[in-house]
């Protein structure tokens, strides 16, 4: 995931130095001195993961590989602020090559409630950034559906249903990995109905309900397909007898995330079918997010198109990117087509 998000990132900031037109940020790309962008995410209860330390790209004519534009041999460290740290060691990082950054310690984890600050510099290139969000507090999770006839609620008692994060396994660098832990075994859901509760447009619609978590400043969602790209099915498949049949969506055009999120003041949400795009397993992941990553993600999914004046709401000061926290409950199920 943080990969894909460093994509975002850096595209994003592409976007706002072509559209900017203010003295501060030069729209001419030969007069534009690329700034550092960090893009760093942490997890109430779970070790720290890779970051990323790069520029934006200069050379709008060439293919954009993150790895030709990081920044290497820099200092970075992560270190508690709030008075309610059990641990108050700083966590160094690792140069890997290409802006990959990985933990020197991969037993730091990460304490509910904590405020962190992150700091990267390297003098000779100008670099010198901080950034500081606080990991939120766990919070429980339900998921059911609605009775037809009435308002009643009931949840899910399906065996096969993991709501507990805590049992979910999966490598973090991997944001599409279909694995999950089931009577200590490791489990690929890809393309298989057979262990997960089904779903279809007729069934009742699923009800996601949860508790508040302190220091979350609102919720989001992750609706992410498990089945490879060049075998994605769509959900809803194009009626044969209609004469304005769609074409075949290319490889390109099948974004298997969808995202969606909550304010803080919400605390249930109904899940519809409509939501889903493809037949197969899904993973859905929801997190409590903290105030600084909650903001720059509706600001940057929801805030339309970036410019001088609108702005992704990024907590980076020294440069561009995020540090953002997160607590997080997954769960699995498999979207089924039914005929028309």
């Amino acid at each position: 995931m943080v990969k894909n998000m460093n994509w975002i990132i850096t595209a994003l900031c592409l976007l706002i130095i072509l559209a900017s037109g203010c003295e501060n940020t030069p729209t001419e790309v030969e007069d534009y001195d690329p700034e550092p962008v960090l893009t760093a995410f942490i997890e109430s209860g779970k070790p720290v993961g890779t970051i990323w330390l790069e520029r934006v790209m200069k050379d709008l004519g060439s293919l954009y590989v993150p790895e030709n534009t990081g920044i290497s041999d820099a200092v970075i460290e992560l270190f508690p602020i709030s008075d309610n740290a059990l641990n108050n060691d700083t966590l160094t990082f690792a140069d890997l090559g290409g802006g990959k950054y990985q933990p020197d310690n991969p037993d730091y984890i990460i304490e509910h409630t904590v405020r962190y600050k992150i700091t990267a510099n390297k003098p000779s290139e100008g670099v010198n950034m901080w950034a500081e969000t606080a990991a939120p507090d766990i919070f429980t999770l339900q998921v059911g559906y609605e009775i037809p006839s009435g308002d009643s609620l009931i949840f899910f008692e399906d065996p096969r249903i993991i709501i507990d994060d805590s049992t979910i396994t999966f490598d973090d660098s991997d944001l599409l990995n279909p694995f999950f832990q089931k009577d200590g075994q490791n489990i690929n859901v890809q393309n298989s109905d057979s262990i997960l509760p089904v779903m279809t447009r007729d069934n009742p619609f699923l009800v996601l309900k949860w508790s508040s978590s302190d220091s979350s400043g609102g919720i989001l969602f992750h609706i992410i397909a498990l089945t490879d790209t060049a075998s994605l099915e769509l959900l809803s498949p194009p009626d044969p007898n209609d004469e304005e049949e769609e074409e075949e969506l290319e490889p390109e055009q099948k974004g298997r995330v969808g995202r969606s999120l909550a304010p803080n003041y919400q605390d249930e949400m109904g899940l519809l079918w409509i939501f889903f795009q493809w037949e197969g397993a899904h993973r859905i992941d929801i997190m409590a997010a903290s105030y600084e990553y909650y903001r720059y993600a509706f600001t940057t999914w929801f805030g339309g198109p970036p410019t001088a004046s609108a702005r992704p709401e990024s907590n980076m000061n020294g440069g561009l990117g995020v540090f953002g926290a997160t607590c997080t409950h997954s769960f699995y199920l498999y979207m089924k087509q039914v005929e028309l």
